[in-house]
């Protein structure tokens, strides 16, 4: 798993990716065949988090609770997993709710 970092990339998420919600998170994702490997950035809004402390804690929690992720759970191409919970999460939860989400992305993949 890499880190989704090109501005170009992040955009042809945002116009024409799938949703996927689980607990307090949201992933915007496409599947791509050609790509090698999963590529996902991790965000959290700054109106609900106006300390950047906080935000970057809890970004810090995301990239630590998906390298926890098997990597079958994973799929080929790009996603960008936002914290949408209101109050800081817990760790656990962190980790349970980004298993949930991708198991969707690979129900909905295997269709």
């Amino acid at each position: 798993m890499q880190r989704l970092k090109s501005k170009k990339e992040i955009d042809s998420l945002f116009e024409s990716g799938f949703i996927k919600k689980s607990g307090g998170l949201l992933l915007r994702y496409y599947v791509d065949d050609r790509h090698k490997d999963c590529c996902i950035g991790v965000a959290v809004s700054k109106s609900k988090f106006r300390r950047a402390v906080d935000r970057n804690r809890i970004k810090r929690q995301l990239r630590a609770a998906l390298s926890k992720l098997n990597e079958d759970a994973l799929f080929l191409g790009n996603g960008m997993l936002i914290y949408t919970g209101e109050s800081l999460p817990q760790f656990e939860r962190l980790v349970e709710d980004c298993g949930a989400v991708f198991k969707k992305v690979r129900y909905k993949e295997g269709e």
